[in-house]
């Protein structure tokens, strides 16, 4: 990964980069304890942020965690499987999906309503980041992009610009809410 990557991944949060930069470090340190190298290979560094990304995300203790976390689960298997595919159309993979941009908006222009709320939280705590304005294809997109946690606990790439089409229901339908 290196460094570049775990500060994508933490998404410029200095607390979530010292998390996933110390589960690597406590093995590099194991390994020297126990006479081996310090080198983790690719798949360790994949198993062992992984591992720690699932841990974090586990223990997110805030308003709309269960749906945050059932949201991210519902996105992240469909891109996993869209990436997956033996046909993929995109390049690196997805890590986002898109919804149309007026429709977005509507959705949540009302800070009261329980999508906004569910995503106000998503936001504060790297859950996910939100892209308003993203133009691809001639239309305008508001990309939901999975956090650097739900990334790593899922093996999918940190490129960004991947998204899948959907719409706001499918959102409200991944949160666990009725559209």
């Amino acid at each position: 990964y290196g460094l570049k990557a775990i500060s994508d991944a933490s998404s410029e949060n200095a607390e979530l980069f010292l998390h996933l930069a110390a589960a690597l470090v406590d093995r590099m340190e194991a390994r020297i304890i126990n006479g081996d190298a310090p080198a983790l290979s690719a798949q360790q560094q994949d198993k062992i942020l992984g591992d720690r990304a699932r841990h974090i995300m586990d223990r997110w203790n805030f308003p709309f965690a269960a749906m945050v976390r059932n949201m991210l689960s519902a996105m992240a298997a469909q891109c996993r499987d869209e990436s997956l595919a033996p046909n993929a159309w995109l390049d690196a993979g997805a890590n986002a999906i898109g919804l149309p941009q007026e429709e977005f908006t509507e959705a949540v222009s009302s800070r009261n309503t329980e999508l906004a709320q569910i995503l106000h939280y998503a936001v504060a705590y790297n859950a996910v980041l939100l892209r308003p304005n993203y133009s691809q294809g001639g239309k305008t997109w508001c990309l939901v992009e999975l956090g650097g946690p739900a990334i790593l606990a899922n093996s999918l790439t940190l490129s960004r610009g991947g998204f899948l089409e959907r719409r706001v229901p499918d959102l409200l339908r991944f949160a666990g809410l009725r559209s």
